[in-house]
């Protein structure tokens, strides 16, 4: 009997360490496994891996928002939630909160928290046999310096097979300020 009580408690801190079944957010589609939590950080995640799993990953990163990190729903996999249906794991993170709990602009710390999921979904369900990674606005900049970043593991190994980073102002900031006020100046010349 102490053995049993022994291995519950040890399946339990384990499940609070390494992610926690999860009952799917509604909007998921059917027949896919939800695991969701928060990690060290207070940032939220969801993993979801369809029965037809494919061996392969798809990581979202969100855009820019204020909002404070909350558990996640379906369309919080943004793009990912298509690749479900086509039979590959998808994985998204709240990323932590900043200093004043919002989600804000942090994308040094979602980049971490991005690779941590990564690194999450290696624990719980094993190391796919591709990993690609795309975000959107803030998170294509937050995918562009994942890649810089955490592209390989400490043997050399590829931790990301393929980056998309949709509309991420990935110029830097001044030159991304500078292209807008270049559209300024012509529509304002042009309505001149």
């Amino acid at each position: 009997m102490r053995i049993l009580r022994l291995s519950f408690l040890a399946l339990l801190l384990l499940g609070t360490s390494v992610g926690v079944c999860a009952q799917c957010p509604p909007d998921m589609p059917p027949g896919i496994n939800c695991l969701a939590g928060a990690d060290a950080h207070g940032a939220f995640y969801l993993i979801g891996v369809p029965a037809n799993y494919n061996g392969r990953l798809v990581l979202f990163n969100h855009g820019y928002t204020l909002t404070p990190p909350a558990p996640l729903s379906a369309a919080d996999l943004g793009a990912g939630l298509f690749a479900l249906g086509q039979g590959f794991a998808v994985a998204a993170s709240s990323f932590r909160p900043d200093a004043i709990g919002l989600s804000g602009w942090q994308v040094r710390d979602a980049a971490e928290d991005t690779e941590n999921l990564r690194q999450r979904f290696v624990q719980i369900v094993g190391r796919p046999q591709k990993t690609y990674i795309v975000g959107g606005s803030e998170g294509g900049l937050i995918t562009a310096e994942t890649i810089e970043r955490f592209a390989r593991d400490e043997e050399g190994r590829l931790n990301y097979d393929g980056a998309l980073p949709l509309c991420g102002p990935v110029a830097g900031g001044e030159a991304n300020w500078c292209g807008g006020f270049d559209l300024r100046v012509v529509y304002h010349l042009d309505s001149a």
